[in-house]
């Protein structure tokens, strides 16, 4: 491996002394990203003599540093959004004075492999958003570059890049609750945050991804949800623990979440109570929980406490 290393550099930099020849290739320590950046600086001259960057990211950052501000700043908002970005986006999160160049500045960060433009599947919508288009979707080249640009970044301004980011994101649709809920903590929203991850959290459940239906609700609860919120976070958990038949935890979270939630929520608490109780041959408790259930008749939406009601029977008819 050192050998190859060695032909890598020699053949970029013929002229390359040998003792520097061998101080890269030391320090890349097999490591073939870190080698390319290395060479990169040493070729652009960033560094002095015995100065070249001891770590990847310290290698990459000093490559940033002969971009410019301007670019940097272009970069640095892009890698906000994490190892994938649109040219919207970063035009959401700079000022004014940037946004009319955004795109050429992204082309000169691609001429400089920092930044590779994303091919997106063709969509069947009638009217595709305007970030649709090819060249409005990029991607870092390496993750390290992208964790080398966000490191520039100060804490506030990560804070309402942030904001701005899950936001912009709100507005254009996404949907993915565990997206934006990581922009909103980061910018300390902990309230949205919070929301998200229980959207976040029904998405899990549905694609049967029980534990991380569990970890989104851990986050929600974390950052402070409460009420309402909390009783369909306790939802979502009974649910899951109905799912993986384990009855006890799954009877406590329904039991919690009949305290907190109201109407059609609270009729879906009562049929998954009902139904951990069941299972563990509580009847009386059982029947307790049926009767509360059947009560809701006309309080409630029909069909939703029909299905509740058809659920509960289905399960003890078992």
């Amino acid at each position: 491996r050192a050998r190859a290393c060695r032909d890598l550099v020699r053949a970029v930099l013929p002229a390359l002394a040998d003792d520097r020849l061998d101080a890269l290739v030391e320090r890349a320590e097999g490591n073939p990203f870190f080698l390319e950046e290395l060479v990169r600086v040493e070729a652009g001259g960033a560094v002095s003599e015995g100065a070249a960057p001891r770590t990847v990211l310290a290698a990459v950052q000093a490559r940033l540093d002969h971009l410019g501000d301007d670019a940097k700043r272009v970069l640095r908002a892009a890698s906000v959004f994490g190892e994938s970005f649109s040219r919207a986006g970063v035009e959401a999160l700079l000022d004014e004075r940037l946004r009319p160049d955004v795109q050429g500045w992204l082309d000169l960060l691609c001429e400089r492999e920092l930044v590779l433009p994303r091919e997106r599947k063709r969509t069947t919508s009638a009217s595709p958003r305007a970030d649709d288009e090819p060249s409005s979707r990029w991607v870092f080249r390496h993750a390290l570059v992208r964790d080398a640009a966000y490191d520039t970044l100060t804490e506030g301004d990560r804070r309402v890049g942030h904001r701005l980011a899950g936001e912009l994101l709100e507005r254009m649709g996404e949907r993915d609750g565990a997206v934006l809920a990581g922009h909103f903590e980061r910018a300390g929203e902990h309230v949205r945050a919070a929301r998200q991850l229980g959207v976040a959290a029904e998405q899990a459940l549905e694609a049967v991804d029980y534990e991380g239906a569990f970890e989104h609700c851990r986050r929600a609860e974390a950052l402070g949800a409460s009420g309402e919120e909390l009783g369909l976070l306790r939802l979502i958990e009974c649910k899951a623990r109905n799912w993986r038949r384990e009855w006890q935890l799954a009877q406590r979270a329904a039991e919690e979440a009949t305290r907190l939630v109201a109407g059609d929520a609270r009729a879906e608490a009562l049929d998954n109570l009902a139904i951990a109780l069941g299972h563990q041959q509580l009847f009386d408790e059982f029947r307790s929980a049926f009767t509360r259930l059947e009560a809701l008749e006309g309080e409630v939406d029909e069909r939703a406490w029909a299905r509740s009601i058809l659920r509960v029977v289905g399960y003890f008819l078992h």
